[in-house]
């Protein structure tokens, strides 16, 4: 299981920090959380939808070189036990606004997210068609 949290003490973020947290099997209790190496930061992380191979991981956060207030990044890996390569900012999407709330469809053809305007009275969904190699 992938999810946000704040407040951890473990996390890095101010304002949240994404978590992954395992099982032997359905019936099983989680292990404790962790940490996702190499995405987290000292800003914050949140909202992270994964493909439904676990290699892409998309989610949201307010770093410095992003473009608005919150912006969508993903990050990769080459199979699903190995740490995520570096979080990029995903292009075509992130405006002045602040985009929040990925969702990447399990094909990791589409992935959906909110956008809260600039002046924080309206919040749009968008749909978004995403290239693959």
């Amino acid at each position: 299981m992938y999810f946000a949290s704040t407040g951890r003490p473990e996390g890095p973020g101010v304002g949240g920090d994404l978590f992954m947290a395992e099982r032997g099997d359905l019936q099983a209790p989680f292990d404790l959380p962790v940490l996702i190496p190499v995405v987290n930061s000292t800003n914050a992380e949140g909202n992270p939808s994964l493909s439904a191979d676990e290699r892409v991981i998309v989610f949201n956060s307010n770093r410095p070189d992003g473009v608005g207030g919150s912006d969508i990044y993903y990050a990769v890996r080459l199979h699903f036990t190995d740490e995520f390569g570096p979080p990029t900012l995903l292009g075509g999407i992130n405006s002045s606004a602040n985009e929040i709330e990925p969702f990447l469809r399990s094909d990791t053809r589409e992935l959906f997210y909110g956008m809260i305007t600039v002046t924080g009275d309206s919040w749009e969904l968008y749909r978004a068609l995403l290239l693959t190699d």
